[in-house]
């Protein structure tokens, strides 16, 4: 079937330019390649579809009708890819893409209003999850993660790093000896997030410290859930800043060991490895830099 079109579009070429030379040529082609896609499809149908002299072609019946409906075929592909590789200034299509819960609540939405608004012609479909989905799989354009990247066929650009705070319950607080260091968090409760790793250290003017020996009675896959959590007096938890901040400022959470910082949470966007670019995905990607 592939031959079967590639000699049809060479037969086009070869009667809107009248000659087979002149065909070659706009085809980056050897006239007799030309001659012989030509003569392939004259066997393949069993009939005649020029008439050549030195001078001139002309076209037999069957040419006709074949150029006829072909050239209309050929040109309505070509207007697709240039309009699909044009300009870019209202893209056609469809865009899927998975963020992570922890972006719930942050500009992203912001961003997709946005970017719809921009464009729109594509139809835009977001998943909002935790798990780390098979991208590829799934038929996912674009994922938000949060967390380092592991090696992988997927590409990746870190878009943002998303601050966060080690909080707790005032009640689970005031059941504990108050902390000076990270080192005094051992015996304490932590809930984990299972998309993060499990390592917790902490910074402070240049010090790190590893707040170890910590353990993890919780695991959640929601960074939401996560925070309902610890309001509800089940341990500690490293939320970003903008999730907590209403629960600081009423009382219900208190920050632990508040001149200490948690690494921020670093967010990248990620796509398929493959080697066309996906223009749509790729300026989604630039318009989601810096979300907070």
């Amino acid at each position: 079937m592939i031959d079967e079109l590639r000699a049809v579009a060479i037969f086009v070429e070869v009667v809107r330019n009248g000659s087979f030379r002149a065909a070659a040529k706009r085809l980056n082609l050897s006239p007799s390649a030309v001659s012989y896609n030509v003569a392939q499809m004259e066997k393949r149908i069993g009939n005649a579809l020029l008439y050549r002299s030195t001078r001139r072609l002309s076209l037999t019946r069957e040419g006709e009708y074949l150029f006829e409906h072909a050239s209309d075929l050929l040109s309505g592909v070509t207007a697709s890819l240039e309009k699909i590789a044009g300009n870019q200034s209202i893209l056609p299509g469809r865009l899927i893409v998975s963020a992570t819960t922890a972006l719930l609540r942050s500009t992203l939405n912001q961003k997709i209003s946005q970017y719809c608004t921009d464009n729109p012609h594509i139809d835009f479909e977001i998943h909002y999850t935790d798990e780390r989905q098979d991208i590829i799989r799934s038929g996912i354009d674009v994922a938000i993660r949060a967390g380092d990247m592991p090696d992988s066929a997927l590409k990746s650009k870190l878009v943002t790093r998303i601050e966060r705070k080690l909080v707790c319950s005032q009640y689970y607080f005031a059941t504990q000896k108050v902390p000076r260091t990270p080192k005094d968090l051992q015996h304490w409760k932590w809930i984990k997030l299972a998309m993060m790793p499990d390592e917790r250290i902490l910074r402070k003017a240049g010090e790190s410290c590893e707040a170890y020996g910590s353990y993890s009675q919780l695991t959640v896959n929601s960074v939401d859930a996560m925070v309902q959590f610890c309001t509800q007096n089940m341990g500690l938890a490293t939320p970003p800043t903008f999730l907590v901040e209403d629960q600081l400022k009423q009382g219900s959470l208190v920050e632990v060991l508040p001149r200490w910082r948690v690494d921020p949470i670093p967010i990248y966007a990620v796509w398929p490895g493959n080697h066309v670019k996906n223009k749509n995905a790729h300026k989604f990607i630039e318009l989601v830099k810096d979300i907070h």
